[in-house]
């Protein structure tokens, strides 16, 4: 039996709309994280926390086109009025990627296009990419959380003025799936 979710979550990770509609379908099993501009690098700061979707930075033509319709699937939504919560993860691995070889070695497992890739490697050079394992829950019933300006910006964390419930959130991969998508990152 699929093991489910037992916590509460306010802390979540800023991520593009796009992206977490590919982890919500388990499209991908991982994101790449620098930091935000407002942050000196990247921590994960706890192994539990929501996706908190964005269309801060997300483009069109930094995902490959044969992902454009996660563009379509993900929930239509005003920002600046709500957030659609609707996922909580698991840091299953915070792998840093010190190679361009390791990092051009996940290519055929993620959304990104390769111009996208190009710019992650690049951004800050001198700090390390974060290859973030995930394991993806479904929330039981999402919700959408009202937006507080204190949310916006360039950074990766929001600890989110309510705590919502995560209990009885269902893996959105079985265990099979999920140990056959990571087999083949070859972590």
């Amino acid at each position: 039996m699929e093991k489910t979710v037992e916590k509460r979550g306010s802390l979540a990770l800023k991520e593009w709309a796009v992206l977490c509609q590919a982890l919500a379908e388990g499209k991908q099993i991982f994101l790449l994280r620098k930091g935000g501009i407002q942050e000196k690098e990247f921590e994960t700061k706890i192994d539990e926390f929501l996706l908190y979707p964005t269309l801060e930075h997300q483009s069109r033509e930094e995902i490959k086109p044969e992902f454009q319709d996660l563009f379509r699937r993900y929930p239509s939504f005003d920002e600046e009025e709500y957030i659609p919560l609707s996922h909580v993860v698991k840091v299953v691995q915070d792998i840093p990627i010190s190679s361009r070889e390791r990092l051009d070695s996940l290519f055929s497992h993620h959304v990104w296009s390769s111009s996208y890739i190009e710019k992650r490697w690049n951004y800050k050079p001198e700090k390390p990419l974060h290859l973030l394992i995930l394991r993806v829950y479904r929330l039981s019933k999402g919700r959408l959380h009202d937006f507080e300006s204190r949310y916006a910006g360039c950074t990766s964390w929001v600890e989110l003025s309510e705590t919502i419930p995560t209990e009885k959130a269902e893996p959105v991969l079985t265990d099979t799936e999920f140990q056959k998508k990571l087999a083949e990152l070859k972590v």
